[in-house]
Protein backbone atom coordinates (compact mmCIF):
# COMPACT_ATOMS: atom_id res chain seq x y z
CA UNK A 1 0.00 0.00 0.00
CA UNK A 2 0.98 3.48 -0.68
CA UNK A 3 1.71 5.49 2.11
CA UNK A 4 0.59 8.81 0.91
CA UNK A 5 -3.14 8.11 1.58
CA UNK A 6 -2.33 6.53 4.92
CA UNK A 7 -3.16 7.71 8.04
CA UNK A 8 -0.15 9.72 9.29
CA UNK A 9 0.20 10.47 13.39
CA UNK A 10 2.35 12.98 15.05
CA UNK A 11 4.35 12.19 17.98
CA UNK A 12 2.56 13.42 20.66
CA UNK A 13 -0.41 11.30 19.43
CA UNK A 14 1.71 7.96 19.38
CA UNK A 15 3.55 8.84 22.66
CA UNK A 16 -0.15 9.17 24.25
CA UNK A 17 -1.37 6.26 22.62
CA UNK A 18 1.50 3.38 23.87
CA UNK A 19 2.10 5.51 26.87
CA UNK A 20 6.16 6.61 26.01
CA UNK A 21 7.56 10.02 26.14
CA UNK A 22 7.34 12.21 23.71
CA UNK A 23 11.51 11.76 23.60
CA UNK A 24 11.45 8.53 22.87
CA UNK A 25 8.91 7.82 20.07
CA UNK A 26 11.21 10.40 17.96
CA UNK A 27 14.27 8.37 19.22
CA UNK A 28 12.52 5.58 17.73
CA UNK A 29 10.84 6.78 14.79
CA UNK A 30 13.38 10.06 13.41
CA UNK A 31 15.18 7.54 11.13
CA UNK A 32 12.40 5.27 9.79
CA UNK A 33 11.98 4.87 6.22
CA UNK A 34 8.85 6.35 5.63
CA UNK A 35 8.47 9.08 8.25
CA UNK A 36 8.23 12.66 6.66
CA UNK A 37 10.22 15.32 8.17
CA UNK A 38 9.17 18.31 7.82
CA UNK A 39 11.55 21.06 9.22
CA UNK A 40 10.99 25.07 9.42
CA UNK A 41 12.56 27.49 7.23
CA UNK A 42 12.40 30.31 9.60
CA UNK A 43 14.58 33.04 10.52
CA UNK A 44 14.82 32.27 14.19
CA UNK A 45 17.57 30.91 15.89
CA UNK A 46 16.36 27.28 16.02
CA UNK A 47 14.95 25.27 13.28
CA UNK A 48 11.68 22.86 14.38
CA UNK A 49 11.22 19.75 12.50
CA UNK A 50 7.63 18.02 12.64
CA UNK A 51 7.67 14.33 12.12
CA UNK A 52 4.55 12.63 10.18
CA UNK A 53 4.56 8.65 11.09
CA UNK A 54 2.46 6.87 8.56
CA UNK A 55 0.27 4.39 10.29
CA UNK A 56 2.35 1.22 8.59
CA UNK A 57 5.36 2.77 10.10
CA UNK A 58 3.47 3.00 13.67
CA UNK A 59 3.03 -0.40 13.57
CA UNK A 60 6.42 -1.60 12.37
CA UNK A 61 7.92 0.71 15.20
CA UNK A 62 5.63 -0.51 17.77
CA UNK A 63 5.72 -4.17 17.45
CA UNK A 64 9.64 -3.64 17.51
CA UNK A 65 9.65 -2.11 20.59
CA UNK A 66 7.27 -4.69 22.46
CA UNK A 67 9.22 -7.36 21.37
CA UNK A 68 10.90 -9.28 23.86
CA UNK A 69 14.70 -8.76 23.93
CA UNK A 70 16.97 -12.07 23.43
CA UNK A 71 19.13 -13.06 26.11
CA UNK A 72 22.26 -12.24 23.59
CA UNK A 73 20.98 -8.63 23.12
CA UNK A 74 20.86 -7.76 27.02
CA UNK A 75 24.31 -9.42 27.12
CA UNK A 76 25.31 -7.26 24.59
CA UNK A 77 24.24 -4.06 26.20
CA UNK A 78 25.70 -4.91 30.11
CA UNK A 79 28.73 -4.91 27.87
CA UNK A 80 28.58 -1.39 26.98
CA UNK A 81 28.50 -0.99 30.78
CA UNK A 82 30.58 -2.59 33.70
CA UNK A 83 30.15 -6.09 33.97
CA UNK A 84 28.26 -7.30 36.83
CA UNK A 85 29.85 -8.10 40.11
CA UNK A 86 29.52 -11.47 41.73
CA UNK A 87 29.77 -11.09 45.70
CA UNK A 88 30.31 -14.62 47.54
CA UNK A 89 28.47 -14.34 50.34
CA UNK A 90 31.56 -15.73 52.33
CA UNK A 91 33.23 -12.42 51.04
CA UNK A 92 30.40 -10.55 52.29
CA UNK A 93 30.26 -11.93 55.94
CA UNK A 94 34.13 -10.97 56.55
CA UNK A 95 33.40 -7.84 54.95
CA UNK A 96 30.34 -7.11 57.60
CA UNK A 97 32.94 -8.39 60.22
CA UNK A 98 35.77 -6.07 58.96
CA UNK A 99 33.18 -3.19 59.35
CA UNK A 100 31.16 -4.40 62.32
CA UNK A 101 34.83 -4.50 64.20
CA UNK A 102 36.11 -1.51 63.01
CA UNK A 103 33.06 0.09 64.47
CA UNK A 104 33.29 -1.19 67.54
CA UNK A 105 36.81 -0.29 67.71
CA UNK A 106 35.50 3.64 67.21
CA UNK A 107 33.21 3.48 70.12
CA UNK A 108 35.74 2.35 71.94
CA UNK A 109 38.10 4.85 71.47
CA UNK A 110 35.28 7.13 72.16
CA UNK A 111 34.47 5.68 75.04
CA UNK A 112 38.16 5.50 76.38
CA UNK A 113 39.32 9.23 75.72
CA UNK A 114 39.48 11.45 78.36
CA UNK A 115 38.01 13.90 79.05
CA UNK A 116 39.66 17.70 78.44
CA UNK A 117 39.21 20.38 80.49
CA UNK A 118 39.52 24.00 79.33
CA UNK A 119 38.59 25.91 82.67
CA UNK A 120 40.16 28.96 81.47
CA UNK A 121 42.69 30.11 84.68
CA UNK A 122 45.97 29.62 82.53
CA UNK A 123 47.92 27.95 85.51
Amino acid sequence: MNITFEKHWRVSELAERWNYSRRTVIRECRFEPGVMRITNAGNGKRNYETLSIPESVAIRVHERLSRPKAPEQILHLRDKRQPPRIIKFRELRKSQKIHDAGKQAGEKQKRTKPATSNSGTGD
